[in-house]
Parts: C-alpha cells; structure tokens; sequence
C-alpha cells in the first residue's frame, strides 16, 4: 500500500514533538489529593481485610464535602460532588458507617458544600453497571468512589458473560472506567482486597487481587497496611506515575474507633509523614530482633508484677505479642537471660 493509501487517521494522529508541545503547552498533570488521587484518573487504594479500606475512602469523600484543605496533612486540591458506589454493604451497613464521620465533620462546624450521592449494589441488584454514567451526569459527579475492585469485578463478569477478569481482557473493564474520567472528567478511587497471606511482605501492588494489569493500567496504587500497633496504619503510595518523588511520602495515620460519645475524634489523625516501612511494617514475631535491653526490662517489669499484655503494649507495640514477653521470663527463670 503506498503511504498515500495510508488511513488519514493514522497521519492526524502522528504528532511531532515541536507540535505536541505546543499543543499541550502549559499542562500539568494535577491532583485531587496530591499524591494518593491524580485528578481525572484510576487510582487505587488496597490492604488487606480490616485495615480500613472503606473508611478511609468515606472519610475523603467526606473531607471533599465539607471543602475542607487538607486529609492527613497532604493538600486537597479539587472538590465537587461524590458518588459512592457500594458493591460490598447494603445500604443499612453502609449508612452505620457514613453516620459517626459525618457527625465528626460537623462537630468542628463545617458544612456540607458538595453533594454525596450513593449506589448500593447489594440493595439495588437488578441495577446495571452501564447505568452509572446516569447517575454521573444527572448529579455532576467529579469523584467516584468504588468499594470495592473485587465484587464490581465479579458484577462485571455476570453482565458480560465473562468467566474472570485476566491480563488478556482487562482494558475491556478499564473501557467502562475510561468511559466515565474521559466522558465526563470524574476522578476514580477504587478500593482492593490483598491475597491472603501478604501482611509480612514489603509493599507492592502486585499484593493486590487481580490480575497484574489492574494496577499496571491504574494511575495511581497506593497501600494501606496494618502496623504492630493495633491502631496504626502505613499508607504507601507504590505506584506514582504523576507525583514527585519527594511528595510520595508514606504516612503513619492513627485510625480511631467507633466513639459515638466523643465525636470530635479524628477518624484519621496524621502521626509521621515520610515515616519507614521497615521501622512500622507489622513483622511476624518470630522474624524481630529485639535487644538485649529491651528484654532485660520486660523482664524486671514483670518481676515488679506487671502483666504481660500491657508490657508487650509498651515496649513490642502490640499486646498481642504477650506469648513473646512470656517466653523471654521463662528464659530468664531458666537463667538463659541473665539481668
């Protein structure tokens, strides 16, 4: 075929570098929540059960309501309207959830400034996933929140007669996504499960269920891991393909508990930005190392008759490591540990 046979799309889709410079002069990629959510984008936030995926997305969705500035510290950028797209709870379940933030929002005198709409799947079964871009336009959504990647991806599959999600057939679900950023401009925050398994290993994206190109398509992958500290959690952004190297900071947050009597809480109060996987990461017992110091005083504590959980609390971080402090007393009444 002679190049002048050649399709004239492929000609006016051929950009020298001069001309893709002047016709993107002046952009910058931009950020909802700089750097966990690139604005108009598929950003990801996986752990595994119980680190707080759900509350976490509720609770931005909330800050971006009330126009607060800030979440965790790290810039809110961008507001507008929110639509949570619930695959995992009824509506019931999912209202026990939204209640306690949104009392805390409003306990420091805030008002709600954008709308939050909601979708639950699980109430609303006979609903399709072709019908969301409805419910975008007819209430100007700027965000979607999805909980979460599994059951959509399950949904997914049944509407399409698909049997899974795979490397293969994955951009067929990232279509229906695209469709929504591209057609109407939302920014798209996606919640993930973690295989089983994974709590002691460093942080990856490819902990996450689903096949690889789910995150390899995504713009944004961020971690939320448990800690040896009951009521820590790490958020790590592992893939930041739009934000500086110097802003992907991890952060160590505190995640409160349900305190209906106390609603000025913080659900997610900052501790450490930039603090250290390795120094936080929740490690098996068996695989920490602990000084000679540290298990000389647990061991005079408990001498003085303190109980072991409080003194694995204090000094290990997590009371659960009981069994650790005993075995080290046992030791010491064999006189393997001297004082």
């Amino acid at each position: 075929m002679n190049n002048k046979d050649a399709p004239t799309n492929i000609h006016t889709a051929t950009l020298s570098l001069d001309q893709l410079q002047k016709d993107y002069d002046g952009y910058e990629p931009e950020f909802v929540l700089e750097p966990f959510i690139f604005k108009s984008g598929v950003n990801i936030i996986g752990g595994e059960r119980g680190t707080g995926k759900t509350r976490l997305t509720i609770f931005i969705a909330l800050a971006i309501a009330y126009g607060c500035d800030s979440v965790l510290g790290y810039p809110l950028l961008h507001h507008g309207n929110s639509l949570l797209l619930n695959c995992e709870m009824s509506e019931a379940h999912f209202k026990t959830f939204v209640e306690p933030m949104r009392r805390y929002f409003e306990s420091q005198g805030l008002t709600m400034k954008h709308k939050i709409e909601t979708i639950s799947f699980k109430t609303h079964t006979h609903l399709k996933l072709d019908e969301i871009q409805h419910a975008i336009e007819k209430h100007k959504i700027s965000n979607v929140f999805i909980d979460g990647y599994k059951a959509m991806s399950r949904k997914y599959c049944i509407e399409r007669s698909l049997h899974e999600l795979d490397n293969n057939n994955m951009d067929d679900f990232y279509n229906l996504l695209n469709s929504w950023r591209n057609g109407y401009g939302v920014s798209i925050v996606m919640t993930n499960h973690a295989n089983k398994g994974t709590r002691y290993q460093k942080t990856s994206a490819d902990l996450l269920y689903g096949p690889s190109a789910l995150a390899d398509y995504a713009d944004q992958v961020t971690l939320i891991r448990k800690t040896n500290d009951v009521e820590h959690r790490l958020l790590i952004p592992d893939k930041s393909r739009f934000s500086k190297e110097t802003e992907s900071n991890n952060a160590l947050t505190k995640m409160q508990s349900d305190n209906p009597t106390n609603p000025t809480k913080l659900w997610f109060d900052l501790i450490e930005k930039g603090a250290s996987e390795y120094e936080h990461q929740c490690r098996e017992a068996s695989t920490v190392r602990h000084s000679d110091e540290i298990k000389k005083e647990a061991i005079e504590r408990r001498i003085k008759g303190e109980d072991f959980p409080s003194i694995a609390k204090d000094l290990l971080g997590d009371k659960s490591l009981k069994g650790t402090v005993s075995k080290w007393f046992t030791q010491y009444e064999q006189g393997k540990i001297p004082l």
